[in-house]
């Protein structure tokens, strides 16, 4: 007995147990020839299903045709930076400017090429600028910018971010301002050895220890107790890596400098 639901089919044999072999021969030659008329059915589909779509190549051309560029992640930025660098460029243009960049650079790529396109030195300028709206907005834009990206932590560091950070931290008039410049601080020193013997040699840790004689930095203490505990629980880890791997006995030494 034969069955079909849809464009399945098949046969049952409801008088026996098994097919002969004559059977499965003469069932063997009606299932090619239904696949056959199938196949012709579904390359027929097929060709209904592309008149109803355009190709890749004809949108590609009709966007052309239309004249629509999409820009870049680094012209986007580029165009920024003009913006922000042009004369007579105000604090709100400026500050613009800023948040759009904290936005591109959360990914990896944009962060590194924004070292390339002169923008990273622009945003430490920022973190000495008069406006502390600038201010507070700069130090987003390099925690964002240093996060998980060690090319751009290195630039950081050899750009003198440490010192900078730890000075706003521990007495910029802002509160905005010294909480995002902690945000900045321990995205550059967490998984960085060497910012963070920066940072104790720059006097880090008095800087977050005066923070818990301030009364206007409650938010401040409680990121600076979970800074410190990461930084510890960091240093743990490396201190219980297998010393069988080549690579894990570099990162101890650079712990341990």
């Amino acid at each position: 007995m034969k069955w079909k639901d849809g464009d399945s089919q098949g046969m049952v044999n409801t008088k026996n147990k098994y097919f002969t072999a004559s059977e499965l021969k003469d069932a063997l030659k009606k299932f090619k020839a239904d696949q056959d008329d199938v196949s012709a059915a579904g390359q027929q589909k097929l060709k209904n299903v592309k008149d109803q779509y355009r190709s890749y190549d004809e949108l590609k051309d009709i966007l052309q045709q239309m004249h629509v560029d999409v820009e870049t992640d680094t012209e986007i930025m580029q165009k920024l930076l003009l913006a922000y660098t042009e004369e007579g460029s105000s604090d709100d243009m400026r500050l613009h400017v800023l948040t759009e960049l904290e936005y591109h650079v959360h990914q990896i790529d944009n962060a590194q090429n924004l070292i390339e396109l002169g923008g990273f030195q622009l945003v430490i300028l920022a973190l000495n600028d008069s406006n502390s709206d600038i201010r507070a907005e700069a130090a987003r834009v390099l925690g964002a910018a240093v996060q998980s990206n060690p090319k751009v932590q290195i630039e950081a560091l050899e750009s003198g971010a440490v010192p900078t950070l730890i000075r706003l931290v521990a007495s910029d008039s802002s509160i905005a301002v010294r909480k995002k410049a902690l945000y900045a601080l321990s995205s550059l020193v967490r998984h960085f050895p060497l910012a963070q013997l920066r940072f104790l040699q720059q006097g880090g840790l008095s800087c977050l220890a005066q923070l818990f004689g301030d009364p206007n930095a409650t938010t401040l203490r409680i990121k600076a107790v979970t800074l410190l505990h990461d930084l510890m629980v960091e240093q743990i880890n490396v201190e219980n890596l297998s010393p069988d791997n080549p690579t894990n006995m570099e990162k101890k030494k650079q712990y341990e400098k």
